[in-house]
């Protein structure tokens, strides 16, 4: 069995916006754009996955990756490129969003098929790097970058989430992990998280399981029952 290592959790994060990204698209797909309730559900959808990819791809580009750029030359600028695009792709999502509303619904069609159209893009590229930094980034992170390295960035980069994503990451992700997973992953958190910011987290866990899972990953794990 291969050892854990602390940037493995990445795999976890990747989950959780493949599920939010195939989740707003199929939304997009099934909408009916002269109805505002309905183009109110994307946008509901968007700002969490604006939210989170968002950060994701900032601590990516601040904190993950130039720790394997000053080691092995030539391979993350690809990668940042396609965050550039990524963010060009978010930003005119949202201002497709902002303008249907202010729309007459009669009229609404052509701003419908692009909002569509760009959430299929969004979820086909994000999907396709996301795939490329699993095979290809994140195994060259742990070849050439410590264990002590890996957790320092991974202490900086639970630093600076803003704590408004928790109540919606946190359920998220704990309901896409299987219990051993999730042991996994909250182990880590104590680890890297300062006491208060993983107080903060973990609040919200027990809504992403059943209450026997909570029970189980409290036994698993005594100190929660000390948050």
């Amino acid at each position: 069995m291969q050892a854990h290592r602390p940037m493995d959790s990445v795999r976890f994060i990747h989950r959780v916006l493949r599920t939010m990204l195939n989740g707003m698209e199929q939304t997009a797909a099934n909408a009916d754009y002269a109805n505002d309730q309905q183009v109110g559900a994307i946008a509901g959808q968007f700002q969490g996955v604006n939210m989170m990819l968002g950060e994701h791809i900032k601590q990516e580009d601040e904190l993950i990756f130039p720790s394997l750029e000053k080691r092995v030359r030539e391979v993350i600028p690809s990668y940042s490129a396609d965050h550039t695009q990524d963010r060009e792709l978010l930003t005119k999502m949202g201002g497709l969003l902002a303008d249907l509303p202010k729309t007459p619904a009669a009229q609404r069609g052509a701003l419908g098929k692009q909002a569509y159209r760009t959430a299929v893009v969004i979820n086909c590229t994000s999907d396709h790097h996301m795939q490329k930094e699993e095979a290809i980034v994140y195994p060259l992170i742990n070849k050439h970058v410590g264990d002590d390295e890996q957790w320092a960035i991974i202490r900086q980069l639970y630093a600076r989430l803003p704590v408004q994503m928790f109540p919606m990451a946190m359920p998220g992700m704990m309901r896409l992990l299987d219990q051993e997973e999730r042991e996994e992953q909250v182990r880590d958190f104590m680890k890297a998280m300062t006491p208060e910011t993983f107080k903060a987290a973990i609040a919200h866990a027990p809504k992403g399981m059943s209450p026997a899972e909570w029970s189980d990953l409290q036994r698993r794990i005594p100190e929660l029952g000390r948050v």
